[in-house]
């Protein structure tokens, strides 16, 4: 998606990419993620990967 041009050349696109390119930075820092995050840190974090989760499943049903 990073290629084209309808994404790549207006706002709204690039902010679509530049979330996609955030969560897989997630995906493939996962790890270090968990192994560097505080522990008094942890369930604030996890409440708001929680939130944005769901956020994500409702742009998913949108999206269909």
């Amino acid at each position: 998606m990073c290629r084209d041009p309808s994404l790549r050349l207006n706002e709204a696109g690039r902010q679509v990419l530049r979330m996609l390119d955030a969560c897989s930075a997630v995906v493939r820092d996962r790890q270090r993620i968990i192994d560097t995050v505080p522990a008094h840190c942890r369930e604030p974090l996890s409440q708001l990967a929680d939130g944005y989760a769901e956020i994500w499943q409702l742009l998913a049903d949108d999206l269909r």
